[in-house]
């Protein structure tokens, strides 16, 4: 909070006049409500053009003329725009909500306790009966413009002021509310986009781009935020790949664990050097500090034999850590995709040492029994990793370039791609947000190497629609699936598809409303919902995904990045 400034509980409308405030904007609310708060689009329609009529600045302003410090600004809008338009909403649905109890957590405001509201209010109303109804949905849709209407930035480029790091916290808190309060719209409307017969003409599902107001404060936080990650460590890459998403705020508040971060010092906005390996200094990693265990190779004329046949080799790891080598075309296969950096690689010979071999094969067991790859449990599941199975010996030169040659074949012939990564097999993923998650992701060495790009893009590629994907990542808390239906990931295989109908705001349960909406809240929304919301659950903890263009950004970044570097990718 920027100062404890509590909001009166008195008439919302009036807040501003009774503590000496006044609002220089206005709505005309033009073409029945189409046009956004201040802003009207649907006049220069053809031109591409939007008239900004009614963002005044500044938005606010004192009433006895003196110029307010901007602290004092911010502190007012939070009292009116985030706690009173809360209680407002709350009020209007019937909800009992203790703000200090819930948000409060010494002189900060925890936005991470609204997760959940929009349905919140959805049951309230609904013991009220006031559920889908005309005159609940005016109420919440004019507070909803009207906190657009204040909160937009009136100059296309800057902010009205150079905001210290709490005031634009605040200011996005706001921002978040907004959408939350979107998304308690959205439950009680009768279609997916509310239509002009309720002359409340937003599309909620996939807003357009003259509705994708950009906040008050959030040019003067993108400032900060790329100070904030530089001084934590992270890479000129990363940060310019997330720096044009509405992701890109939230990375600052991630914590990355220690041991995975490295030296970007070197690195550019196009280029992380901090993964690069130098071969004659390479040595491969035990699973833990002080283990001095053996190395247990491969016979490199084992490799010949099945590569001059043209065949792909597949290691069998048995129980007691027995490596043998298979050529067999039926062998079902894991392939295991990482980043030698993290010490999995071994340029010297054919072999890992016994502690990393026993950690591939219980995580691979692990992935076949949760994901029931293997329904045939008589039959042992082959490993294909290139550090046992590429040659490295120096006779065995062109054997290794077609070991190479044949690694599309490779990933695309496996049951599953395990991707390694160092940090993010120390993150606990279940109960992270999908936003973190997908920050993790696109951020992680894995997605920094050309030979992963291409492996991650032969497991995805290829595939239906309709299809699962056999793209799997690590986590601490097991391996997650990159499902292509509905571009997500996943913790277990579900038993069964089933298609969902369109929610519908009077049902009789609102567990059923929840289930379809994918209601827990993630710190963003309003980024398009996408018609899966119509057709798939995700995942048992059904989390919202309100986020999708992180995941596409993710696989963009993986198409992108290998395609500009090997425009033959699909050969």
């Amino acid at each position: 909070m920027c100062r404890n400034t509590p909001y009166d509980g008195l008439d919302f409308w009036n807040y501003p006049s009774r503590v000496g405030w006044k609002v220089n904007r206005h709505d005309n609310r033009c073409h029945e409500g189409r046009c956004p708060p201040g802003n009207c689009v649907e006049s220069n329609a053809n031109e591409g053009l939007s008239l900004p009529y009614g963002l005044h600045a500044p938005a606010v302003s004192r009433t006895d003329g003196s110029i307010a410090p901007v602290n004092e600004k911010v502190a007012f809008l939070q009292a009116w725009l985030f706690f009173g338009a809360l209680t407002e909403v709350c009020s209007i649905c019937g909800l009992v909500f203790d703000f200090h109890e819930s948000l409060h957590s010494g002189d900060v405001v925890d936005t991470g306790a609204l997760n959940g509201l929009p349905i919140k209010l959805y049951k309230s109303s609904q013991q009220l009966g006031l559920a889908g109804s005309m005159n609940l949905r005016r109420q919440l849709h004019t507070i909803m413009r009207h906190m657009q209407l204040i909160t937009t930035r009136a100059h296309e480029v800057d902010d009205e002021h150079e905001y210290a790091l709490a005031e634009c916290e605040v200011l996005l808190s706001i921002h978040v509310l907004l959408r939350i309060i979107c998304l308690s719209l959205l439950c009680h409307a009768p279609h997916w986009e509310l239509g002009p017969t309720d002359g409340m003409h937003i599309p909620l599902v996939q807003p357009s781009p003259e509705w994708r107001s950009v906040p008050e404060g959030l040019a003067r936080l993108g400032v900060l935020t790329l100070d904030r990650l530089a001084q934590r460590g992270w890479c000129k890459s990363d940060i310019h790949l997330m720096r044009d998403e509405d992701v890109f705020v939230f990375a600052p508040y991630l914590k990355r664990p220690g041991a995975a971060l490295r030296d970007h010092t070197g690195c550019t906005e196009t280029k992380c050097v901090a993964h690069q390996i130098v071969e004659a200094e390479y040595k491969t990693a035990h699973t833990y500090p002080g283990c001095t265990c053996e190395f247990i190779a491969i016979d490199p004329e084992r490799l010949r034999s099945a590569l001059d046949a043209k065949r792909i080799p597949k290691v069998i790891i048995s129980d007691d850590l027995e490596l043998s080598l298979v050529d067999d075309e039926t062998l079902p296969y894991v392939a295991i995709s990482h980043v030698w950096v993290d010490g999995l690689g071994n340029p010297f010979e054919n072999a890992l040492p016994r502690c990393q071999l026993q950690r591939l094969h219980h995580l691979v067991n692990i992935l076949c029994n949760t994901y029931r790859l293997n329904p045939s449990r008589r039959r042992r599941v082959g490993i294909w990793i290139d550090t046992l199975c590429i040659p490295v010996a120096p006779h065995l030169k062109e054997y290794r370039k077609l070991a190479i040659r044949l690694l599309a074949q490779t990933f695309q012939q496996s049951i599953a791609v395990l991707a390694l990564d160092r940090e993010l097999c120390l993150f606990d993923s279940r109960k992270a947000p999908i936003l973190e998650l997908g920050i993790r992701v696109i951020c992680s060495g894995w997605t920094k190497r050309l030979w992963t790009l291409q492996e991650a893009a032969l497991a995805v590629e290829g595939w239906s629609s309709t299809a699962e994907g056999r793209l799997y990542v690590q986590m601490l808390d097991g391996p997650v699936l990159w499902r292509n239906l509905d571009q997500t990931f996943v913790y277990k295989r579900p038993k069964a598809y089933r298609l969902l109908p369109i929610p519908d705001p009077m049902l009789d349960t609102v567990d059923e409303v929840k289930t379809i909406l994918l209601f827990e809240m993630a710190p963003v929304g309003m980024l398009p919902l996408q018609r899966y919301l119509k057709l798939r659950i995700v995942a048992p903890q059904a989390r919202l995904k309100m986020n999708l263009s992180v995941w596409r950004h993710f696989l963009a970044s993986i198409s992108q990045r290998f395609s500009a570097c090997n425009p033959h990718l699909s050969a």
